[in-house]
């Protein structure tokens, strides 16, 4: 009797328990239901697939012991080259076939023959600053392990990994997709001088003219510009310059300068330069630019310095010695000049451009060239040209050139030039084929009967307000002594054409008219 007591209490606990504990599962569903858990949960979340391959083991990859022998072949015997040389060897193929596992496993097996190694991973469009850290930091983690907080520029810490790998062995594997961008500038500190053809005469030139030369005193501060296209070599040259001199004083910068400098920026740069110790965090204090100057002038006080700059401002100095090696080039034929920020002043005594007859563009000049003249350019055949302010005369000396078939001048000023009306002579642009003047109102009337005779192609500007003024009139806009035009186009200038509808259309049916009754019957468009 006692026994089914027993059981009947055991079997109402165990009862008791399962209802609790659906009442429990019950009161966890409606929280779950109310505070919408299935909710919470990472979007896609992304891993960089180049991490995980850093640590996956070599031996999860089928046949990669034979891929690392010839990988570790190629990069210490193989191809007959000095076992001394620097070696790059490139992996390549579609993602996800163990590229990074297997330069992983060779770095692995090499790293012992070296002093130091560095194994980095570099993006599309690399962050340079941040890439440079992480290699100071997997070559020496202790000595670096605060490079990442350190505010440094790039040539900074270029300058800190050349000297960390002086006379070491050393082995650096890189991760990176193909077509990586590097700013051509910080590459060009770093060339080799012997890499240029003929530098040798020009690091002396230099030299020379920093020292000795113009019969100036040693004593005097210098300033010699290098010009040219990008890609020369100017910044090697400079860098070249820049090593043989500076033994001879007590502290040397070489810095870039941009179009539109950062000030502040270049400051600390310099300063760093000029003592990489006693200046190491510059470049993380909150310093104004008067500080920085206080600091500079103080520290250059009774000292001998020379300062570099990679710059592409002065352009005083730049204009007067481009137009100097202009004086130089006696069998050039073509030649481009270009300034895409600053106005730029061309003028000077040029002399030896008899042979420029191909082209010739200048884009960014204050104004046209003295030295633009039938005299100098007797052969030329193209010329375009963009300045910030035309005058008569201008167009006058154009007419002059005789072998001038085709003839671009546009005037970029902020402000809307009035030039009024000029006239050109009967013989102006004997050859002239197509004419195009922008920025400036002109009227074919200006060029008179006699001039422009094998004219084909006119663009030309017109200002409405110099027809209702009266500056110009209607039968300014005839075509008849044009006995070549094949076609017209006319431009407005500025904001004229909203309230001036019926003008415009007295304009368009003037040249209208002029097409139809002229021979070619020259096509329109305004």
């Amino acid at each position: 009797m006692m026994g089914i007591v027993t059981k009947a209490t055991t079997r109402h606990e165990i009862g008791q328990e399962i209802k609790d504990i659906r009442e429990r599962v019950k009161e966890v569903a409606e929280r779950r239901d109310r505070y919408n858990v299935d909710a919470i949960r990472p979007a896609n979340t992304m891993v960089d697939p180049r991490i995980t391959s850093l640590y996956t083991k070599a031996t999860d990859l089928v046949g990669i012991d034979e891929a690392i022998e010839e990988l570790i072949t190629r990069l210490t015997k193989g191809d007959d080259m000095s076992v001394q040389k620097q070696r790059i060897v490139s992996i390549v193929g579609f993602g996800g076939l163990g590229k990074t596992t297997l330069a992983k496993a060779v770095h692995d097996k090499l790293k012992k023959q070296f002093d130091c190694t560095a194994f980095v991973s570099v993006s599309q469009n690399p962050d340079l600053n941040k890439l440079l850290k992480n290699m100071l930091y997997e070559l020496d983690k202790e000595k670096y392990a605060n490079v990442h907080s350190q505010m440094l520029e790039e040539k900074h810490l270029i300058d800190q990994l050349r000297e960390f790998l002086q006379n070491k062995r050393y082995n650096v594997d890189a991760i990176r997709p193909a077509n990586t961008m590097v700013d051509p500038r910080i590459t060009s500190l770093y060339t080799k001088a012997t890499d240029l053809v003929g530098i040798d005469e020009a690091i002396e030139e230099l030299i020379t003219r920093l020292t000795k030369g113009d019969d100036m005193s040693v004593q005097k501060q210098r300033i010699v510009s290098i010009v040219g296209f990008g890609g020369l070599g100017k910044t090697t040259l400079a860098k070249a310059v820049h090593d043989k001199l500076k033994k001879q004083f007590d502290c040397t910068a070489f810095v870039s300068v941009s179009q539109n400098p950062d000030l502040n920026k270049l400051l600390k740069n310099m300063l760093y330069e000029l003592d990489k110790e006693k200046y190491a965090n510059v470049h993380s204090q909150m310093l104004e630019e008067k500080h920085l100057i206080d600091q500079l002038r103080e520290f250059l006080q009774n000292k001998r310095v020379v300062l570099k700059d990679n710059k592409e401002g002065r352009w005083d100095d730049l204009c007067a010695a481009l137009v100097v090696s202009l004086g130089k080039l006696h069998k050039i034929q073509t030649l481009l000049v270009t300034s895409d920020d600053v106005a730029v002043d061309l003028d000077g005594s040029v002399e030896s451009l008899g042979n420029l007859q191909s082209y010739l563009r200048i884009s960014g000049t204050r104004s046209q060239p003295t030295w633009i003249n039938p005299a100098s350019l007797l052969l030329l055949s193209f010329l375009d040209i963009t300045m910030v302010e035309v005058r008569k005369e201008d167009i006058q000396a154009l007419g002059m050139l005789q072998a001038l078939r085709y003839l671009v001048v546009s005037v970029c000023g902020k402000t809307l030039q009035v030039l009024g009306r000029f006239t050109v002579g009967p013989d102006a642009f004997p050859c002239a084929i197509r004419c195009e003047l922008s920025g400036f109102s002109t009227v074919p009337s200006m060029f008179p009967p006699g001039a422009m005779p094998r004219l084909e192609e006119f663009r030309f500007c017109i200002g409405l307000e110099d027809f209702s003024e009266g500056e110009f009139v209607a039968d300014d806009l005839a075509l008849g002594h044009l006995p070549s035009i094949q076609r017209v186009d006319v431009g407005f200038l500025g904001q004229q054409t909203v309230g001036n509808e019926e003008l415009i259309a007295k304009v368009q049916e003037k040249l209208r008219h002029e097409a139809d009754i002229h021979p070619n019957h020259p096509s329109i468009n305004l």
